[in-house]
């Protein structure tokens, strides 16, 4: 299942007694995440909150309170359409979601007081966006700010790839359109995504706001509201950065770290961040014939699609940057695809992490199963494993959640109260 470098093999048996615990059939967490298609909840009253699975969601988000979670469902995930705002209640214990709110949204996210969902919203008649106020009650009432922000299109977001792992991993986390939008002492922070690039702090009572970052992506809002931490590139393009805002002095640095920086996620103290980082481990063919690698091209031929196309494998890893002391520490690495869904609680961390191909194309390229007849790239994308990962940071120990849940979202209120 994994697969560690001679390094941290090392570090792990020799300094620490880790061990690695099979997953349980379904997560224990309080969480929420796309299971067999659908929206679920878990913990004490696992069962789905949505009964279709043509429809696609993503965005899961908790209430800061931990009391409700919203999400949005696409009309069609095959062939795009309107989006709704979903709603669920924790009081509603074995019910299902309902849609509030009908939109185009740019990014939505809980008030403070958990009792509003903000949501960036198209302009009717324009492309410019606006940022309204939608109760978090079914039949809601929709309170426009007036707070109109001009849309300007991004150029990073890319193509569809042949890689069923990456698009896996893209799709996990919603990396390419995944946004940031929560209200903090010195305003709303919004961080856009591929499609409305740069981070943004927004005063809606007076209609006026800040350009913080015209380049920041996966962004990250610290614990006490007042940093955010994301990934810079120069104008030019170049390396990835780590970058941190402060948003009381707004003011950036960047952060020197070992490798370059992917996925983020602050730590509980304001004073941890951790990243993840990916380095190429070989390909998706390695280990296959000639003609076995020509049988799984020709599979692909009708499709009129290169089948070789970004063949590259990974090993992941994450490290622990500690902004007292300037250091970053490496603590874990896996052979995988790409990790994702960073979620800190107390010496703790849980994390998603992307399998690579290799196994799904080695069995499609020694003729040991036949390509999808239906949805062939939507079916063999969700063959890619997606382990739901925790790791103790003070013993190393690791443990796999669960096997099959994807965009998983846990309920940090409810499991913070815990520890």
């Amino acid at each position: 299942m994994f697969k560690f470098s001679r390094l941290v093999l090392f570090i792990l048996f020799s300094l620490i007694p880790s061990l690695i615990t099979e997953a349980q059939s379904t997560p224990t967490l309080p969480m929420a995440g796309i299971y067999q298609g659908n929206v679920w909840v878990f913990g004490d009253h696992p069962h789905a909150l949505t009964a279709n699975t043509v429809q696609g969601y993503f965005d899961l988000m908790w209430s800061p309170d931990g009391t409700k979670l919203a999400f949005i469902a696409q009309a069609d995930r095959h062939a795009g359409g309107s989006h709704s705002l979903m709603l669920w209640n924790t009081q509603d214990s074995e019910g299902k979601a309902v849609s509030i709110y009908q939109t185009y949204t740019a990014g939505f996210g809980f008030t403070a007081d958990s009792q509003k969902i903000m949501v960036i919203d198209h302009v009717k008649g324009s492309q410019d966006l606006t940022l309204r106020m939608v109760d978090a009650t079914p039949n809601p009432t929709v309170t426009d700010t007036n707070m109109i922000m001009p849309f300007s299109s991004g150029i990073e977001c890319g193509g569809a790839p042949v890689n069923f792992a990456h698009s896996r991993y893209l799709d996990d986390d919603n990396i390419w359109m995944k946004t940031l939008l929560a209200q903090t002492p010195y305003g709303v922070v919004f961080a856009g995504n591929c499609f409305i690039p740069g981070d943004y702090l927004l005063h809606p009572e007076n209609n006026t706001g800040t350009s913080l970052s015209e380049n920041m992506q996966n962004t990250a809002l610290s614990p006490d509201g007042t940093h955010t931490t994301g990934i810079t590139r120069s104008s030019g393009g170049g390396a990835a950065q780590l970058a941190v805002y402060d948003l009381s002095t707004q003011t950036s640095q960047i952060i020197d770290t070992p490798v370059e920086p992917e996925i983020v996620a602050w730590g509980t103290d304001n004073n941890t961040i951790f990243y993840s980082h990916r380095d190429p481990s070989g390909t998706m063919f390695d280990g296959l014939t000639a003609d076995e690698i020509a049988h799984y091209e020709s599979l692909f031929a009708d499709a009129f699609i290169d089948a070789k196309a970004d063949p590259t494998s990974y090993e992941s890893s994450l490290y622990r940057y500690d902004k007292v002391t300037g250091s970053s520490t490496l603590v874990y690495q896996s052979y995988a695809y790409g990790i994702t869904n960073l979620v800190a609680l107390p010496n703790l961390l849980i994390f998603s992490e992307t399998q690579n191909a290799g196994s799904l194309v080695g069995s499609l390229a020694r003729g040991q199963m036949s390509l999808p007849t239906t949805n062939m790239f939507d079916s063999l994308e969700g063959m890619i494993g997606v382990h739901l990962m925790e790791l103790h940071l003070d013993n190393g120990h690791v443990e796999t959640l669960a096997t099959d849940v994807t965009q998983a979202a846990i309920n940090v209120p409810q499991l913070a109260s815990q520890f």
